[in-house]
């Protein structure tokens, strides 16, 4: 056999042979006797034979105790250089004095040998424990948090186990948690480096049976860098504990085969059984799990006093008992208990939990979750089986991404993988979420495992629902639904639009308890023909249920039909197998965060009801004038529900839309007279979107009169009368006034959400031409002061952006925004363009514009400030700031009273039973 063969391979280690002697080799030693002596030690017993010797039971004769002894290999004891290098990592390894780390005592030399006294740990080692199956979730979880506790002060230090694994940890007859031979891996790794220059990273070493060898740490436990034989840090022992604690949960290694490259092939490209993982280990464990797991060192978790405090949070996620004491000293994440004591609510949850179902009699119960990081309301939705919730969250960097609380849990835990997610939806099982993000639909498995991409998308999906046949139903507002399988696919249309019922889209789909018959919604140019209907995977027909204008129909288990109504979440009766309502609606939640139709309400088929306040109530903001720096200088008008604004040219007067749930009307303010009058007087032809004409004498406006959306102007003085200017069945906005006056673009959202900007010329015959189309976002346009260019953003996959085209279009065109950018406005001067750097509390930023001809010369995007802002749901395509002529100052709503608060810091409230007051009818 050649230098460096492998002899023998098994799924613990690989052995090679032929290596220069180098190392202890038990075979060639002769083993002490018991009861002779060691230097100052009496050899009692032999514990075990390791990599780095034998290990005895001894007493030390000078101090009365018991220790243990291990023999250093004897190659260490004839060089003097080595055994002071040794003798110095010893030293360090000493200093740990930690409980969770059995600890060495002195480094000694008798009878030609070297030793170690170590601490002598009696009890059984994990290994032995979990050779009896997976431990408890209380002990596990005790256990880990003692592993965390001694790691974290050993790697405080800068030591690095190299070899954790159950072998290697001992639980004492008492219950004290020591983990073994920290650090001894690293040094033999060191000595045998220093004569061998290879293999410099192998934390284990051990004998073949004939001769010395090495094996590359114990496989099953080892990081994918280090089975790649390259450096190693601390997120090595990371890995490794990840890989213990799935161990003490599930029974199992979390990577393992028959030979030892199945195990190495595992580490370094499959992923654990996650659905070996018992059903009542908490969320919170699964995501640390995955976290340690991760196979990229620079995405794994780099700290373990981190896993830790994750640990410490599933101790003490029995969410109720964190509501009797520790949660009200929690800023951020707890229960508010609002109805029915606090032993009945534990009772009713963990019934729920067991038995799918409220217990019998169960009042109606509400409850609050704080959650802060939400991003009401595009996305939350109950795991049927009741026991989670879905949501999209912000994190503390500003990542958006989808979140899971288990309702037994103190604090919802971020699923990896899933940044930029919307609208998430559960499979029938209860396992996987279904999601929609970079333009695709995806899924993932809460136990753990990776994101998976089913398709690809429109940019704008509202809404997804999975039948209990693979099949997942989805909008586009590209027209009809389309369906895919759950495993992935090319989507097929399933409804089709009516064009001759002016409807849009059909979106909001929800399957039906057998997986064929489904809800939907079809949106109309006009109101009266949006409705609620029933469509089936087998056929094209559809059948009508509702004619209300209402939007996301939904069904609910007993039996129930519900839908939004302007914020209030309305029940009905509903008989899925003869697909009739009965009855009539009843609300059951009111004041729902709702958007365009979309309210954030979910129900599960246990019994739960969860909802994220916020409604349609309007938000009073306060106009106030900015720097460029920044600081404000002064408030313009009093608070009130303003929802897009445009400044005169001169400056002096505003513009603005104020809202209201029937619509709103435009009102003109002038802030060095202090006064706000009424320019348009019917709030229910929601009056909105004013622009001024570039000579200060009219302001356009849109309205929605008599089933047909116009755009109309009139004398900014409010004196004379309102002119139609265009009227479609569209839906339009007006955005801006050419300087010229001869011409005002505007925006449309058409038939087949088709979304345009046209220019509509304001003599002759005033027949619109379009400019832009997309599928996808596409708005905000305005001319530069020459009326030579025109600055717009535009929605694709990869987000919002801002450009800038030649008007008239000649197919060039320019990003001059770059991070993502909303809401464009130019400087009077033609040489700056300023935009929001996001959609809500972004910087104000601006680009200097120069032109060479027909060519554009944009420069680099700069921060002016942190903007005050926050984007009201309402305020899709309106004006949502303004610019002074000499571009010093920035006119900014912002929420009354706070610098930046919105909505989304409303609570979830989750209602248990919310079927009780029907049920006593």
């Amino acid at each position: 056999m050649r230098t460096n063969d492998v002899l023998t391979t098994s799924a613990n280690a690989v052995i090679f042979v032929h290596w220069p002697s180098v190392f202890y080799n038990p075979r060639e030693s002769m083993p002490l006797t018991i009861g002779s002596q060691l230097g100052s030690h009496e050899i009692v017993a032999l514990l075990g034979k390791g990599g780095m010797g034998e290990v005895y039971r001894a007493r030390d004769l000078k101090l009365k105790r018991e220790v243990a002894i291990k023999i250093l290999p004897e190659e260490f004891s004839r060089d003097e250089d080595r055994v002071r290098r040794f003798q110095r990592e010893a030293e360090v390894l000493a200093s740990l004095n930690h409980p969770n780390i059995a600890g060495i005592y002195d480094l000694e030399e008798a009878n030609d040998s070297r030793f170690l006294v170590l601490e002598l740990i009696e009890g059984e080692t994990l290994a032995d424990r979990l050779a009896r199956g997976p431990l408890p979730l209380d002990e596990a979880l005790g256990i880990a948090r003692s592993i965390c506790e001694g790691l974290a002060a050993a790697h405080e230090k800068g030591l690095v186990h190299r070899d954790l694994k159950p072998g290697n940890i001992k639980v004492t007859p008492d219950g004290k948690v020591k983990v073994l031979d920290f650090g001894l891996a690293k040094l033999a790794a060191q000595e045998f480096s220093s004569s061998q220059n290879a293999f410099s990273n192998s934390p284990t070493m051990l004998s073949a049976a004939t001769g010395a060898g090495i094996i590359l740490g114990t496989a099953a436990y080892m990081s994918p860098e280090q089975a790649r034989g390259k450096a190693v840090d601390r997120r090595a022992d990371v890995w490794a504990f990840g890989c213990v604690l799935y161990e003490m949960l599930t029974g199992e290694q979390a990577f393992k085969g028959e030979i030892i490259t199945d195990v190495i092939a595992g580490i370094i490209k499959a992923d654990p059984d996650w659905k070996l993982l018992p059903a009542d280990v908490p969320l919170v464990v699964r995501s640390l799990l995955r976290r340690c797991l991760e196979k990229d060192p620079n995405r794994r978790l780099h700290e373990i006093a981190d896993a830790r405090i994750e640990i410490d949070d599933a101790i003490a996620a029995p969410a109720v008992a964190e509501t009797a004491g520790a949660a009200g000293h929690r800023q951020t994440w707890h229960w508010l208990v609002s109805a029915g004591s606090l032993i009945g609510l534990v009772c009713v949850l963990a019934w729920i939990m067991f038995h799918n179902t409220p217990p019998p009699d169960t009042p109606l119960i509400r409850l609050s979750l704080m959650a802060p990081e939400m991003q009401a309301p595009f996305g939350l939705a109950l795991s049927p089986d009741g026991r989670r919730l879905a949501f999209v969250g912000t994190s503390s960097d500003g990542k958006v991404q989808l979140y899971v609380r288990n309702l037994d849990a103190p604090k919802p835990v971020p699923i990896q993988g899933t940044d930029g997610g919307e609208f998430p939806f559960w499979s029938p099982d209860s396992h996987s979420i279904g999601f929609f993000a970079e333009g695709k639909l995806k899924k993932v498995d809460v136990f753990g495992g990776p994101v998976l991409t089913i398709c690809d998308v429109p940019p704008i999906h509202p809404g997804g629902t999975w039948s209990s046949h693979g099949v997942i139903l989805f909008s586009s507002l590209d027209g009809g639904l389309l369906q895919v399988a759950d495993t992935g696919g090319t989507p097929t249309v399933v409804t089709e639009v009516d064009s001759s019922r002016s409807e849009i889209f059909h979106n909001f789909p929800h399957f039906l308890p057998d997986g064929q018959h489904f809800l939907f919604e079809v949106v109309s140019t006009d109101p009266e023909k949006s409705a609620a209907y029933i469509g089936s995977l087998n056929s094209k027909a559809r059948n009508l249920l509702q004619v209300t204008g209402d939007s996301m129909p939904i069904y609910a288990a007993p039996g129930y039909f519900l839908f939004n109504r302007n914020g209030t979440v309305m029940s009905q009766a509903f008989d899925p197998k003869r697909l009739q309502l009965s009855g009539n609606a009843v609300p059951v939640a009111e004041q729902v965060s709702s958007v365009y139709g979309y309210a954030a309400f979910s129900t599960s088929d246990t019994g739960l009801l969860a909802y994220h306040a916020g409604g349609n109530t309007q938000t009073k903001v306060q106009l106030t004038w900015y720097d460029r720096m920044g600081k404000p200088i002064e408030n313009v008008g009093s608070p009130a529900s303003y929802v897009g604004l445009d400044l005169s040219p001169d400056g002096k007067r505003v513009a603005v839309h104020q809202h209201d749930s029937s619509g709103g009307d435009i009102w003109l303010m002038e802030p060095a007279r202090r006064t706000n009058v009424r320019y348009t007087f019917d709030a229910r032809e929601d009056n909105s979107s004013p622009i001024w004409s570039p000579d200060g004498r009219f302001i356009a406006f849109s309205s929605y009169r008599s089933g047909l959306w116009g755009l109309y102007k009139k004398p900014s003085s409010g004196a004379g009368t309102e002119e139609l200017l265009f009227q479609s069945s569209s839906t339009k906005v007006p955005m801006d006034w050419s300087p010229d006056g001869s011409s005002i673009l505007y925006w449309e959202f058409g038939v087949n959400a088709l979304q345009s900007i046209f220019v509509l010329p304001l003599t002759g015959e005033r027949k619109p031409r379009v400019l832009y189309q997309s599928k996808s976002f596409i708005g905000h346009p305005q001319f530069s002061s020459d009326g030579k260019w025109i600055a717009y953003e535009n929605v694709d996959n990869a987000g919002a952006e801002i450009y800038v085209e030649p008007f008239p279009p000649t197919g060039a065109k320019w990003q001059i925004s770059t991070g993502g950018g909303t809401f464009p406005r130019w400087s009077r001067d033609g040489r700056e363009v300023y935009y929001m750097s996001q959609v809500s509390g972004g910087k104000i930023m601006a680009v200097e514009i120069a032109a060479d001809g027909a060519t554009l010369k944009p420069g680099v995007p700069r921060a002016l400030f942190d903007s005050p802002y926050v984007n009201f749901p309402h305020s899709s395509n309106y004006h949502t700031f303004a610019v002074s002529r000499d571009g010093q100052r920035f006119l900014i709503p912002h929420p009354a009273g706070k610098e930046k608060v919105s909505t989304e810091s409303l609570p979830i409230t989750v209602v248990v039973n919310w079927t009780a007051p029907f049920n006593k009818k």
